[in-house]
């Protein structure tokens, strides 16, 4: 970085010696220099960049510590003819986070809780962004207000998690999150976290967000509808295959409902696409008892691997989806039995998954987030009757909960893991 002031400073006295400007290639000298100990820091850094950690002791590593002030050095001492040519500052580009918050326009309308041109932008909208520090703990970043057309920005932001939490008026209800598959139209704020009568809002917060240096995201956004949304609070979802009436007993349980007007059951060959109603059920509409409900799914007549998931409506056609479950459907003998355990959970970089077999098997598997989407795959591979030990590379996975699915065969099992940073 050229044209950036770096000074020098006596560090016994703390008084300032001089200062050079970094030439074209970033580079800077102070020769002629007595004994003594010193610190030097870097100023006029442009706005748009963050210092970056101070790692190592090599020649290449970046020296700013803070130790001495903002964008300064640890002390160096410099005896009778030392060259220290590895004194060096580095910094990048800060990310951006941000995009529009929206309102559905409910008489012109193709398709509710995604965004489209005759939506309604909301102005005055407050955002607040902040960091992740810790499991449940958030520490306040920066505060922005939607502008005319319903936009927000937060520039110059250092790589790190962050979640968002948006306040609307409280005539307005957030729609269902990632309705949809193109993120740039959908909603992000995945749980509504107060509503203040006295002051008439409403605020939402939502999933994480991993912002790599120098990444711009401008995908985030807060849908609103001024439809009262659905609410039920799905206690459980799963099923089995009974081999000996041949059917998929599929049953789930409810703790509370609000506008709920039915329930489908879906079902596909693949856990990414080609889910398709077969059957409904009636909701309660309002409920806050706990309640049970049950499928029998009668029409399967191929072995193999089925997924199931519950499309849970609004009596306004509003809807969301539960997570997918697999039905590992066999008509005869042949099913072995499998052990699966994977640690260390929670994981920072490399999972381990134990597969114990009876016998030589065919291995796929991935990691998929709480949606169904592909994270990371695995290698697809023959395992030898015994215990086998496969290694999952996590480097770059945002921090958060997913699901490692893993086949064996026809056999499908899934085990949680958390990413940590």
């Amino acid at each position: 970085i050229g044209g950036v002031t770096v000074n020098l400073f006596n560090a016994t006295t703390g008084a300032f010696v001089t200062s050079v400007v970094t030439n074209a290639q970033g580079e800077y000298l102070f020769s002629g220099l007595p004994e003594g100990d010193y610190f030097v820091n870097f100023d006029n850094i442009p706005a748009e960049f963050i210092s970056t950690e101070a790692l190592g002791t090599g020649l290449n590593d970046s020296d700013v510590t803070g130790a001495n002030g903002i964008n300064s050095t640890d002390i160096i001492t410099i005896t009778a003819g030392d060259r220290r040519m590895d004194i060096d500052a580095g910094f990048y580009r800060g990310g951006e986070i941000g995009n529009i918050v929206w309102c559905d326009n409910e008489e012109n309308n193709t398709g509710f809780n995604v965004y489209e041109a005759s939506d309604t932008l909301v102005q005055g909208a407050v955002v607040k962004l902040f960091e992740v520090v810790g499991v449940g703990n958030f520490e306040l970043v920066a505060c922005d207000t939607t502008d005319t057309v319903g936009e927000f920005l937060f520039t110059g932001l250092p790589r790190a998690n962050y979640v968002l939490e948006v306040t609307i008026s409280d005539d307005k209800f957030f729609v269902p999150s990632n309705s949809g598959s193109d993120d740039s139209e959908d909603s992000d704020v995945e749980i509504e976290i107060s509503v203040d009568p006295v002051a008439g809002t409403r605020t939402g917060r939502t999933g994480l967000i991993f912002l790599a240096a120098g990444e711009t995201n401008l995908t985030v956004d807060a849908g609103s509808t001024t439809r009262r949304t659905l609410q039920i609070e799905l206690l459980d979802f799963d099923g089995y295959w009974v081999e000996d009436r041949s059917y998929t007993d599929l049953f789930w349980s409810t703790s509370r409902e609000v506008n709920s007007d039915y329930i489908e059951v879906q079902r596909s060959r693949s856990i990414a696409s080609g889910f398709a109603g077969i059957g409904t059920r009636k909701a309660q509409g309002r409920s806050e008892q706990e309640t049970n409900y049950k499928y029998f799914d009668t029409t399967i007549t191929e072995e193999g691997i089925y997924y199931y998931r519950l499309k849970l409506v609004d009596i306004d056609g509003s809807f969301t989806y539960s997570r997918p479950i697999s039905i590992d459907v066999d008509f005869g003998e042949g099913a072995q039995e499998i052990n699966i355990d994977v640690y260390p959970n929670p994981v920072r970089e490399i999972v381990n998954v134990d597969i114990e077999v009876e016998r030589p098997s065919a291995l796929e598997g991935g990691i998929y987030d709480a949606i169904g989407q592909l994270i990371r795959e695995m290698d697809s591979a023959i395992i030898p009757g015994g215990t086998s030990t496969i290694q999952v590379d996590l480097e770059g996975v945002p921090a958060g909960a997913y699901l490692i699915r893993i086949q064996v065969d026809e056999q499908v099992y899934f085990e949680k893991v958390s990413i940590i940073d």
